[in-house]
């Protein structure tokens, strides 16, 4: 006999061959889900996931000591309440588990047989999503065809199940069969990121890249990766494929599917869409049911990101609190969030339409936007509740959320002036205002307001066959409450004395303890209905009798009727309205995401004082020039130091800096600036600098971080020498190119020869480029016309040991030795850092008093130490005339005599000290007898709480008449309309009054 226990386990094994050693079954057992194991007698281990499931959710786990299948093994279970079924598994889901839900079904003899009836997983877990949106993806690759050494072609698709969003893009990888790189693929991902994708892989099983490549490819550390060899299926058949695009989308259009769906001339696409939509066919197939029309991803509109661009500058995260396009998700609606995102992960090249962003962000800045604000707080997740319109579950809470929505939108659009580039436009204001008088014929507003299982939402002309079975209920709830009129009238009591109670089997009177003492009393002579009886229980006592039993159980028959008449009256509504208004829909959507996104960008510019960026054509080739530059994050710092802004200038003809500096200088910080600001500004957006003008860049290039992907079987040189190959075969005159440390991964002859290269060929292709390096040997290397050459200053002071981080910008490559000074300042031990210095000074060479060499200027001054800061590296010394040499005469000698190359006018100096007197920073004086010998002169130059009134006695009485006329409005929805009557109250006290 085959027991529950052998049923779970074959259950759980073919599921988890599919999906992996993460899969729970939740198996329903009559009003539970439960989960089964049996343990191994001698390693106690289980044969499913039912163990884990247990202990991550925190439940009660039961043993059952040899009562597992045949053979007296242990075994084990446990089970949750049918209704908390998505509080459990989405804490399964949220950690990329995939829950099996198999439910029970009884016949008309009473027999139970179990089915799967739904997969959620973390892309089709409709009922976890939050505000972002969520998206399921598959990726279709197809090998090249042995010997052939071309990378592979892809295809990507991302569904949005919570609004039927449809996106994809195909292309062909970069690079070779063997190391290849997909940049746009990747960029596709971090606008579209998936909660869960599906990649197959058309070509041999050994060449199917790892789970951890195929990450790194495309981005997603977090999400759920299924990893599928693309083998023969049905789906091959262009019949077949043919029949599911039809089904899924039905398509009102005469076009061939392949033009109506955007797939003619897309063959790797229209694979990956049918892989997709099969697999959402398997999870959830109650959203398989028409799909919003499928569109395909355009990134020539956009700038081409190389090289993880986005993450590598700070703009996106897998935290998004710690990046840029974290400042900006403070939007008022779930729709401007998810608009916001793909605005600033989304820069583009339009000179004409940046300005046009930027006027309406300007736009909003001179406006009073309080009430805007206030109206936007009430907007609800259009998208979302529009897609439960086409999937006809639309709900009476639904309908009045759009009743709100759509009465704000009108109000937002009130704000802006006629002449504006923010207001709605006309023809869409007439067609939005024609649509919610069309909405209003077929949902009724005020039956919304009062719903309940008696009761439903669609208009009576629209829904005759629900109506009469509103009525028919109506009319039974009629005889209840004439059955409680004869029983107070019978029992002498006032009219509102009893009410009804219910159970799922019956319907009983009930009322206060005196009340029903004196019912109690009356039951001793006849009563007006026969079999009346009291059922009393601990805390209540109620009446019962055959009569109301029997209006009872017609009142449940009719609810299922009703029930049953409503759903399938609702569905044609529900797709006429679609038909009618999906471009109504995406226009409105469009128009407030928009707004909001507006909103907030103007809010946080000003905040944290961003400047407006000034575009110009790009003409010949892109530039920018920007001063007082910041990095937003690092400037929002909590600390005491002071923040240095810089100024950098990339025009053509100077387009190449090459930045030197120590490490912690903040040449990376520089980069990452300057990248989020072009970006920024890219985006149609304000900038974090004082001023910013900008020709746009085409493509934006990165190098910042050194990630190895030794995971790949390459070194990190490796992988930079790829990474360089796709930068220098893209890179032109409307190229942006950021990199730090470039060929830190070789020996310095090669590394030096590979940057001079690099910068060589960007300076040839008219690109603009910053390069951070620590290279000093480039500088012995013929001068590029158009590369300027910078340091970030930070000085080793040699009488406190201390490193003072200046960060400033000045020309040249500064000091060319730190690294000793920065580990001395950070306290490393005495004696290695000795034995360091002596290993440098027989790199770079010292001397002693007999191998010191003599100056030109004066055989008596030998070049061996500075006189200032007593540096000894020989090579970084210079001679100084304290006097000028051109205010000596043609003889040599000043005007007092004195000749200029005399020891009292000579000093030996390091480069670094060098600088400061020339600089002005210090000034070199003569030298003194003292008491302790001969010393010399050197200077160092110098919010108000406000009390909520309380209600007049006219305006509760309003709030109580609210409350009664409508029994089963949300808490927001009674405030919005006391908010339309003047009354402002809040959720928390509509619940505290409608309790009592």
């Amino acid at each position: 006999m085959t027991t529950m226990f052998d049923e779970y386990i074959r259950t759980y094994k073919h599921f988890s061959s599919i999906y992996g050693p993460k899969t729970a079954i939740f198996y329903q057992v009559g009003k539970f889900f439960e989960f089964y194991d049996v343990l191994d007698p001698i390693t106690c281990e289980g044969q499913t996931t039912a163990r884990k499931v247990i202990d991550f959710l925190g439940i009660k786990l039961l043993f059952k000591k040899a009562n597992g299948p045949p053979h007296a093994r242990d075994g084990l279970w446990s089970g949750i309440p049918v209704q908390s079924l998505h509080t459990f598994s989405l804490r399964l889901t949220r950690e990329n588990w995939t829950c099996v839900v198999v439910e029970e079904e009884k016949d008309a003899k009473s027999k139970i047989t179990r089915h799967m009836t739904r997969i959620l997983s973390p892309g089709t877990h409709t009922e976890g999503a939050d505000t972002e949106s969520l998206y399921l993806m598959s990726i279709y690759f197809t090998e090249s065809v042995w010997p052939s050494p071309a990378p592979p072609s892809f295809a990507a698709t991302a569904i949005d199940l919570t609004t039927g969003q449809t996106l994809s893009y195909e292309n062909t990888a970069s690079g070779k069969r063997e190391s290849w790189t997909t940049d746009d693929l990747l960029h596709f991902c971090q606008v579209h990121p998936p909660k869960e994708c599906i990649v197959y892989w058309k070509g041999d099983a050994v060449s199917i890249p790892s789970e951890q490549v195929l990450r790194q490819r495309t981005g997603l550390h977090t999400a759920l990766l299924h990893v599928r060899q693309a083998i023969d299926t049905p789906l091959q058949n262009p019949v077949v494929r043919e029949d599911l695009l039809r089904r899924m989308f039905k398509p009102k259009s005469l076009l061939p599917i392949a033009d109506s769906l955007f797939l003619r001339g897309k063959p790797l696409t229209e694979m990956s869409l049918v892989y997709l939509l099969r697999f959402i066919e398997d999870h959830l197939p109650s959203m398989t049911d028409r799909l919003n029309q499928h569109t395909l991803w355009v990134p020539d509109r956009s700038v081409f990101l190389g090289n993880n661009v986005l993450n590598q500058v700070n703009l996106l995260m897998s935290r998004p609190e710690e990046s840029v396009l974290g400042l900006f998700l403070g939007t008022q609606t779930a729709m401007g969030r998810r608009a916001m995102r793909e605005r600033l992960l989304y820069p583009i090249t339009d000179v004409a339409e940046l300005r046009h962003r930027l006027e309406q962000i300007k736009e909003m800045g001179a406006l009073e936007t309080t009430q805007l604000y206030a109206h936007m707080k009430n907007i609800h997740d259009l998208p979302r509740i529009h897609r439960k319109i086409q999937t006809y579950t639309i709900s009476a809470d639904d309908i009045l959320l759009l009743e709100i929505t759509y009465k704000k939108i009108l109000l937002c659009n009130s704000v802006f002036a006629d002449e504006g580039t923010l207001k709605m436009d006309p023809s869409l204001l007439t067609t939005f205002t024609a649509y919610i008088a069309e909405f209003h014929s077929y949902f009724d507003i005020e039956k919304a307001e009062k719903a309940n299982d008696n009761l439903y939402f669609l208009r009576a002309d629209k829904a005759p066959l629900t109506a009469k079975k509103e009525e028919e209920l109506a009319a039974l709830e009629g005889e209840i409450v004439k059955v409680l009129d004869t029983v107070c009238k019978w029992a002498g009591l006032p009219a509102d004395a009893l009410s009804t109670e219910s159970t799922p089997t019956q319907y009983a009177i009930a009322g206060t303890k005196t009340i029903m003492k004196v019912i109690e009393k009356k039951l001793a002579g006849p009563g007006p209905y026969p079999g009346m009886s009291l059922t009393k229980k601990k805390s209540s006592t109620t009446l019962e009798f055959p009569h109301l039993d029997g209006l009872y159980t017609a009142i449940l028959r009719k609810r299922d009727e009703l029930r049953a008449t409503f759903q399938k009256e609702l569905a044609p509504l529900c797709e006429t309205v679609s038909d009618n208004s999906r471009e109504i829909w995406d226009a409105a959507e469009t128009w407030i995401s928009r707004i909001d996104v507006v909103l907030t960008l103007e809010r946080v510019s000003r905040k944290h004082g961003f400047c407006a960026p000034v575009y110009e054509d790009a003409g010949a080739g892109s530039s920018v020039e920007v001063t007082g530059l910041r990095h937003p994050l690092i400037e929002m710092q909590s600390t005491r130091s002071e923040y240095v802004k810089h100024d950098v200038s990339l025009l053509p003809g100077k387009s190449g800096w090459l930045v030197y500096g120590m490490n912690a200088s903040g040449k990376s910080s520089l980069m990452k600036a300057l990248g989020i600001s072009v970006l920024l500004a890219q985006c149609g957006t304000y900038v974090p600098a004082t001023t910013f003008r900008l020709r746009p860049y085409n493509s934006i290039f990165t190098r910042i971080l050194n990630q190895d992907n030794l995971w790949a079987g390459l070194s990190s040189f490796t992988v930079e020498m790829t990474e360089l190959r796709e930068i220098l075969s893209r890179a032109d005159n409307r190229s942006l190119v950021l990199g730090d440390e470039l060929c830190s991964g070789t020996e310095s002859v090669s590394a030096t020869s590979l940057v001079a290269a690099g910068l060589d060929w960007l300076e040839g292709k008219g690109s603009s480029y910053i390069f951070a390096t620590h290279l000093h040997g480039l500088l012995s290397i013929q001068q590029l016309p158009g590369l300027q050459i910078w340091h970030l200053r930070v000085r080793y002071d040699p009488a406190t040991d201390k490193l003072i981080y200046d960060r400033t910008l000045h020309r040249g490559a500064g000091s060319s030795l730190y690294g000793l000074e920065v580990a001395r300042a950070l306290s490393l031990p005495f004696g290695f850092l000795e034995k360091a210095q002596q290993f440098r000074h027989q790199l770079i060479g010292d001397a002693t008093e007999e191998t010191a060499k003599a100056s030109q200027y004066n055989p008596n001054l030998l070049r061996k130490s500075c006189e200032i800061c007593a540096s000894a590296i020989v090579s970084g010394l210079e001679v100084h005339h304290i006097r000028p040499q051109k205010d000596a005469s043609a003889t040599g000698h000043f005007s007092d005599g004195s000749h200029k190359n005399s020891l009292r006018n000579l000093i030996v100096v390091c480069q670094v000290c060098h600088d400061k007197h020339h600089n002005e920073e210090i000034e070199i004086g003569s030298v003194k007898d003292t008491s302790e010998g001969p010393e010399r002169e050197v200077k160092v130059v110098g919010g108000i709480k406000r009390k909520v009134a309380k209600f007049s006695e006219e305006q509760m009485a309003q709030i109580m008449e609210t409350l009664r006329s409508k029994p089963n409005g949300t808490a927001e929805y009674i405030r919005h309309s006391l908010s339309e009557a003047g009354i402002q109250i809040t959720d928390a006290m509509v619940r505290k009054l409608r309790r009592g």
